[in-house]
């Protein structure tokens, strides 16, 4: 005849820290998908002109912006596909 104890606080906690460190996972991947796709194709195209490509710094970032929309509408897609099931 034992009865249980009341789920305690730290449970509480527990699933507080889990669903905190789900959103900071969410915002670092958010992050990176946004900000090193331009960079990097600006830095290609720095390279790019060094070598006489005119106005290839322009084009690798506007390409990493469209990689970039990409990438996070995929992150998106595979948030709301987990939230569905």
């Amino acid at each position: 005849m034992s009865r249980e104890a009341p789920k305690s606080s730290s449970d509480k906690s527990e699933q507080k820290l889990q669903a905190t460190l789900s959103v900071v996972k969410t915002l670092a991947g958010t992050t990176w998908r946004m900000f090193v796709p331009p960079a990097l194709g600006a830095i290609v195209g720095l390279q790019l002109e060094t070598q006489g490509t005119h106005r290839a710094a322009v084009w690798g970032a506007a390409l990493g912006v469209v990689v970039s929309g990409l990438l996070v509408w995929q992150q998106y897609r595979a948030v709301n596909s987990k939230e569905s099931k």
